[in-house]
């Protein structure tokens, strides 16, 4: 069964910006592939960012899906380039099962 995604409009804001601003750079070649693929073996993500969406601000923008990526495949660097508040961040670690602290 194919994922269908978060299926709620997204909020889009200067802060949505600022994270695709910090990241776009470190994008691999292949994201397009790359990025699908990784909602496709870990489809819990999406019920993640719902859930959130209405505590959070952060999981209405669009780039919270680009966070976890960024969190799975680079944690380190997404840690040390993220430009926003890194409770946001911390989150989606937490989801993924790895830890924002080490």
């Amino acid at each position: 069964m194919k994922n269908q995604g978060v299926k709620s409009p997204a909020g889009i804001e200067r802060s949505n910006q600022l994270v695709i601003d910090a990241l776009a750079e470190r994008l691999p070649a292949d994201w397009q592939a790359a990025i699908p693929e990784l909602f496709q073996t870990k489809g819990f993500i999406f019920d993640r960012v719902k859930e959130r969406r209405e505590s959070s601000h952060f999981f209405r923008q669009p780039v919270a899906l680009l966070a976890y990526y960024f969190a799975n495949t680079m944690p380190e660097q997404a840690k040390e380039i993220w430009p926003l508040d890194s409770a946001d961040l911390a989150l989606v670690f937490s989801d993924l099962g790895k830890n924002f602290e080490n």
